[in-house]
């Protein structure tokens, strides 16, 4: 007979975000169950009862992980954009989704973000197939809405260098949220709103795809490094 004991209402959670702390700062060979369920402050049996497993338990934090943290990537317009304008208008957005996404300005969701990013910075090394599928369903959307501004702004590109290109620009703000101590100490730190840095960043990708006043013409020829 099914026990009636009462557990507390945050007791799953709770070890979720026990795991996502330990995994993230020893990563998952590093990461016992009785160091998540210490952490927690719950029995080491609920880690068995919610989640079956430490691997269950880890794909369930990525599941939290790609449910709360990128909800606003799946928002939006699906269609294909009609026009130039429309294109700039939408590919504007999507930068401004994702970078709020990875650089967020509240402090407290900054810190939890930190968190999060060294847990998926390391998983991304060698990414387990279910966590892969889950990223890309998550990531979908918004990588369809960036192709079509991108198709609309630039027809003259192959699907090849559109993923190129579409590419380089996710990656400018994952390095923003990824890169962030490292860039201060080499940089220092800007001192600009979140909506600012995500619209230069549209701004300096948006110039490089459509606003080409002076071409470059011919071979590129490039110095050996030896001459440098």
């Amino acid at each position: 007979m099914r026990s009636m004991i009462a557990r507390p209402p945050d007791t799953r959670n709770g070890l979720i975000e026990a795991a996502l702390q330990c995994f993230a700062e020893h990563g998952y060979d590093g990461t016992s169950i009785r160091m998540i369920a210490q952490r927690a402050g719950r029995p080491l049996s609920l880690i068995s009862h919610y989640f079956g497993s430490k691997e269950g338990l880890y794909l369930e934090v990525f599941r939290f992980l790609t449910s709360s943290t990128f909800a606003n990537l799946t928002a939006g317009e699906a269609a294909p954009p009609s026009s130039k304008q429309e294109a700039i208008r939408i590919f504007r957005e999507q930068i401004h989704a994702l970078y709020a996404e990875a650089c967020p300005e509240d402090p407290v969701m900054g810190d939890q973000r930190k968190v999060e990013r060294r847990l998926l910075l390391s998983e991304m090394q060698n990414p387990k197939p279910e966590i892969l599928e889950m990223l890309q369903r998550r990531f979908q959307p918004w990588v369809n809405r960036l192709k079509g501004c991108i198709k609309a702004l630039r027809p003259d590109l192959t699907d090849d260098e559109i993923i190129l290109l579409g590419t380089s620009i996710m990656g400018q703000i994952a390095s923003q949220s990824l890169l962030e101590g490292v860039s201060r100490a080499i940089w220092g730190q800007p001192n600009l709103s979140a909506f600012r840095s995500a619209e230069l960043l549209a701004e300096f990708s948006l110039q490089g795809l459509h606003v080409l006043p002076n071409p470059v013409q011919g071979p590129v020829h490039i110095c050996p490094p030896n001459a440098l």
